[in-house]
Order: structure tokens, then C-alpha cells, then sequence
């Protein structure tokens, strides 16, 4: 994948986990808390400044009820 593909992607889907928490109704403090990561690695996650492991994408949709499918816009 080209990096500017990948930046694209990446922001995506920071901007489905900014919305998921919105839903939620959550701050990016409860958030955190909640999928087991710290406030700054969410908020830059969610700018799209970082990109997530597999692993981390599995912990997160496991502690906030979502899936993969859901969190990347495959569904």
C-alpha cells in the first residue's frame, strides 16, 4: 500500500473511532479508560496521526462492543 493510501486509511478510521465514542457519548478520558489505552494515544488516533496494531484494533472493539468490520467501515 502507497503511504498516502495508508494516511488516508489511517484517518478514516480515526474519525470511526472519534464517532464511536461520540455515540457513546464518552470524553476521550472515559474512552481511554474504557478500551484499556491512554488519552493521547486515543486522541492521536483519532486525528490520524498514529496508526493502530492489529492486536490494539482487537483490545479496543473488544472493550467498547464493536468490531473490526464496524471500526474500519466494512460494515
Amino acid at each position: 500500500m502507497r503511504r498516502k493510501d495508508q494516511t488516508a486509511l489511517t484517518k478514516a478510521i480515526g474519525k470511526r473511532l472519534a464517532e464511536l465514542r461520540d455515540k457513546k457519548k464518552m470524553s476521550q478520558e472515559e474512552f481511554s479508560k474504557l478500551a484499556g489505552i491512554s488519552r493521547g494515544y486515543l486522541s492521536d488516533l483519532e486525528r490520524g496521526a498514529r496508526e493502530m496494531s492489529i492486536e490494539t484494533l482487537e483490545h479496543m472493539c473488544r472493550k467498547t462492543g464493536t468490531t473490526p468490520n464496524k471500526l474500519l467501515g466494512w460494515a
